[in-house]
């Protein structure tokens, strides 16, 4: 069974010279980092790969959440062009797909962080969960949030919903 984290980046700040470098606020760092804490520390140990996005604020953001896990290490992570945020659903199920078939052989279930924007992540949300796109305002997620998936494979209308964590109810 695959185990999808789709993160959302914390909130990020407007003064870099494009978008790319943009790097998040205090309140991002702070969202992103207190993520494990509130969440994921219940759920799993470590992730088994982690994906992000090459933009500054998602490997931030993809950094906070892993210095809580003693066994990995930010340098694991593999950044990946199709995560951007004018990315298609399409793109990005078909790297996961690939990625879950070369680990196929492994018995254990598999945990993978995804970092990545909106509205990108509540695209492929509604591609992989209801298997078409005018759900996605369904799956709307705020900068910090988390989307906890599980599917046996990652392909259009295959996957279920465990839940939305946003940031604001972290703190309840």
């Amino acid at each position: 069974m695959l185990n999808l984290y789709f993160l959302r980046h914390g909130e990020s700040g407007f003064d870099a010279p494009s978008d790319v470098e943009r790097v998040l606020t205090t309140k991002g760092h702070h969202d992103t980092s207190a993520l494990y804490g509130h969440f994921l520390k219940d759920k799993l140990s470590n992730f088994d790969t982690v994906f992000c996005s090459p933009y500054q604020r998602t490997q931030q953001s993809c950094d906070n959440v892993l210095s809580s896990f003693s066994d990995i290490e930010p340098a694991h992570t593999q950044l990946k062009e199709q995560l951007v945020p004018n990315s298609t659903p399409e793109a990005i199920s078909d790297f996961l797909y690939a990625d879950s078939i070369a680990t196929q052989k492994s018995q254990h279930d598999q945990h993978i962080l995804i970092v990545t924007h909106m509205p990108i992540i509540a695209y492929v949300l509604a591609f992989l969960v209801e298997g078409e796109l005018r759900a996605a305002n369904q799956y709307a997620m705020q900068p910090g949030s988390c989307a906890h998936i599980s599917c046996d494979t990652p392909l259009r209308g295959l996957a279920h919903l465990q839940g939305i964590h946003h940031p604001d109810s972290l703190n309840t």
